[in-house]
């Protein structure tokens, strides 16, 4: 082998140690990221668990705040209003008074509110009272406020002070439109409900159409709306009956319809106004 060829061979072989140890370099550099990926993942698993603790610590904490707010302002409603706890078949209520059922709340849980309400009062016909407390966007609460109107409950907010607390009611607001001049009665009617029947309650010849049915298009549904409320809207549909279709009877009366009893009116019937052409009721 001659001298050009012992120097290409030694190149190589410089070479080679070289790459050996660039391989080795890469290899140690590789394991480095990984142990510390894994430190990482290991430390961001840390702290979403830590981050998980305080969430459930901050829920414990906040649920025991509220639970003492309810107490706090129960005390304080039952020296306003007077009454206290009252066993029923339902639950146990939170005040009640001769006049009020009231259900003390945070905002947050205004669904259990108006269910536990409705449900006291099934076999009652007091004045409901909803009673909020804590934080809560002003539109979540006008939509509440809305919601609880609907079935006829009066809602008040708790207001905190240094000093003390501020009740702000929202009274639920009515004002007089249909009078009969004739024999002097009035009827408190809103003028939303009003504006409501008339998109729906059509004159039809021999067509039935049931309280029942008229009460779950308002409302809903049926098994939650309270004696009271079912009442008065009663006589708000007679009343507009009255005004708008004078010579059709307007009390609502009681008949045998298809086998089964039914309350009602005889010539009216209630309209689908998503499609007008389709009766939510089609008796005769």
């Amino acid at each position: 082998m001659d001298t050009g060829d012992n120097d290409i061979t030694y190149t190589l072989g410089r070479h080679q140690i070289q790459i050996d140890s660039i391989i080795r370099t890469v290899k140690e550099l590789q394991d480095i990221i990984t142990s510390k990926v894994h430190v990482i993942n290991k430390q961001e698993e840390l702290i979403s668990q830590q981050e998980e603790e305080i969430r459930l610590l901050k829920d414990n904490v906040a649920s025991l705040a509220s639970k003492r707010n309810e107490k706090f302002y129960q005390k304080l409603l039952e020296q306003e209003l007077g009454g206290g706890h009252k066993n029923t078949k339902y639950g146990i209520t939170d005040i009640t008074t001769d006049v009020y059922h009231v259900e003390i709340k945070h905002w947050c849980n205004f669904k259990e509110c108006l269910g536990q309400l409705q449900a006291y009062n099934h076999n009652d016909d007091k004045k409901l009272i909803a009673a909020f407390f804590g934080d809560t966007t002003s539109s979540k609460r006008e939509n509440v406020i809305d919601l609880f109107r609907k079935f006829d409950i009066e809602v008040w907010q708790l207001h905190d002070f240094d000093y003390g607390v501020r009740i702000e009611k929202f009274k639920i607001e009515t004002q007089p439109i249909l009078c009969d001049t004739v024999n002097m009665q009035h009827s408190i009617m809103d003028t939303n409900l009003f504006d409501w029947f008339k998109k729906r309650i059509i004159y039809k010849d021999r067509s039935f159409m049931r309280l029942k049915s008229i009460l779950i298009c308002y409302y809903d549904r049926y098994d939650l709306i309270g004696v009271k409320s079912k009442a008065k809207f009663r006589k708000d549909v007679e009343s507009y009956i009255q005004k708008k279709y004078p010579d059709i009877v307007n009390t609502c009366g009681k008949f045998t319809i298809n086998g089964s009893s039914a309350q009602g009116w005889w010539n009216l019937s209630l309209v689908d106004i998503e499609s007008p052409d389709k009766n939510v009721i089609q008796e005769s």
